[in-house]
C-alpha cells in the first residue's frame, strides 16, 4: 500500500468505528416539553370565532332551526345517578354554541318581533380564545324556583348581604357534584354577563337592559342569557314562536321539567324572568314560579385537549357523539 493511501484508510476506519460506537451507547427516553397538542379531530377544524349552532343553520337555509341537530354532541361529566344534584343526572351530552373569542355583545335581543324595547336585551356570555362554550342537550335539573325568598325578585346575585338567587345556588351545586376534580379544573370559574346585581327586595324592573351588570361571584356551570338565544343560536321571536334550536330533545326535558331558566332578568318586571320552555319557546315567568329547572353551561378550556373523537371507538367518523380526551396538568409525553 502506498503511504498516501494509508492516510485515508486510517480517517475511514475513525470514521466507521465512531458510527458503530453511536448505534450502542445506549440512548436516554426522550421526554417532550409541552407543545401545541392539536389537531384534535373536532375543535381544530372550527375557527376562531366560530357559532356552530348558528353556522348550521346558515349552511341549510331551506330548513330552519336545523343547527342544533346538526352539532356533534359531546359526552362527558359524571353519568347515572351517583354524584348528581338532587339524584338526577344533569351531565352527559352537551353542544357547542361557540368557540373563542367571542366578545360579550351588551345588547342581544331574542324577543324582537315584539320590537327592539330596552326591557327585551341583555348581555351575552363572552369566550375566551382556545376555550368553547358548551349547553347541555337535554340534561337539565329538577324543577325549582328562581329565588326563594319571601319578596322575591329577579336579581340574580349580590354584594348585599352576599345574596345568591336559588338559580345561582343550584349553578354552584351542579358545579360541584356533576364533573370530577379533574373536569373542573378544566372549566373556567368566572363571573358572567348580564344579570341583576341589585339588593335582593329591590331586584331589576325599570325596563332598561342598562342596569345589567357582571355577576358578583364566579361561575363553572350558569344558565344561559336571554341575550345568549339570539347570540348563540340564533333565536330572534321569543314568545311567538318555538325554537328548535333551544328545545330538548323530543320536546321533553329530564326530571319532568317544563323548561330551564335564563339567567338574565326580565326587565320591564322586577318579579319576572326569562326561560326556555321544553319545546323551545322562550318567554317570561314569575321568578316564584316552578317547572324550570338548570340546562347547564360551561366555558370549558381547550389548551390541553388532545383528542376529540367518536365516543364509541375513537374514530374520526363526520358524524355520532364525541368524547374528550385531554393531557393531565403537569404530565408530559414520553416517547
Amino acid at each position: 500500500m502506498s503511504k498516501r493511501g494509508l492516510p485515508a484508510l486510517v480517517a475511514f476506519g475513525l470514521v466507521l468505528f465512531m458510527l458503530v460506537a453511536q448505534m450502542v451507547v445506549p440512548v436516554e427516553r426522550a421526554s417532550a416539553a409541552p407543545v401545541d397538542l392539536g389537531p384534535d379531530g373536532y375543535f381544530s377544524t372550527l375557527g376562531a370565532g366560530a357559532l356552530p349552532v348558528v353556522d348550521k343553520d346558515n349552511e341549510t337555509p331551506g330548513i330552519p332551526q336545523d343547527g342544533w341537530a346538526n352539532t356533534r354532541r359531546i359526552v362527558f361529566g359524571k353519568q347515572g345517578s351517583t354524584g348528581t344534584y338532587g339524584g338526577a343526572s344533569v351531565s352527559g351530552g352537551y353542544r357547542t354554541l361557540a368557540k373563542g373569542a367571542v366578545a360579550s355583545v351588551p345588547d342581544a335581543n331574542a324577543f324582537s318581533q315584539y320590537g327592539n324595547q330596552a326591557y327585551l336585551k341583555s348581555a351575552t356570555t363572552s369566550v375566551a380564545a382556545n376555550e368553547a362554550l358548551l349547553w347541555a342537550d337535554n340534561t337539565v335539573t329538577a324543577d325549582f324556583r328562581f329565588d326563594t325568598n319571601a319578596t322575591y325578585s329577579n336579581s340574580f346575585d349580590s354584594a348585599t348581604g352576599s345574596y345568591q338567587s336559588n338559580l345561582a345556588t343550584v349553578s354552584d351545586a351542579v358545579g360541584s357534584a356533576n364533573y370530577s376534580t379533574f373536569e373542573q379544573s378544566l372549566m373556567r370559574a368566572a363571573p358572567v354577563e348580564g344579570v341583576c346585581t341589585a339588593a335582593q327586595a329591590v331586584g331589576c324592573g325599570s325596563g332598561s337592559y342598562t342596569q345589567q351588570s357582571d355577576s358578583v361571584n364566579d361561575y363553572r356551570v350558569f344558565p344561559l342569557s336571554g341575550g345568549d338565544l339570539n347570540r348563540f343560536a340564533g333565536t330572534t321571536s321569543g314568545g311567538v314562536s318555538s325554537d328548535g334550536n333551544l328545545a330538548c330533545s323530543a320536546n321533553t326535558c329530564a326530571n319532568g321539567a317544563s323548561g330551564s331558566w335564563l339567567r338574565s332578568a326580565y326587565w320591564l318586571y322586577a318579579n319576572r324572568a326569562f326561560y326556555a320552555s321544553r319545546n323551545g319557546l322562550p318567554s317570561n315567568n314569575s321568578t316564584i314560579g316552578t317547572g324550570l329547572g338548570l340546562r347547564p353551561a360551561v366555558r370549558l378550556s381547550l389548551e390541553h385537549l388532545l383528542l376529540s373523537a367518536d365516543s364509541g371507538d375513537q374514530s374520526q367518523n363526520m358524524s355520532g357523539d364525541l368524547r374528550l380526551t385531554f393531557a393531565e396538568l403537569g404530565k408530559q409525553l414520553s416517547s
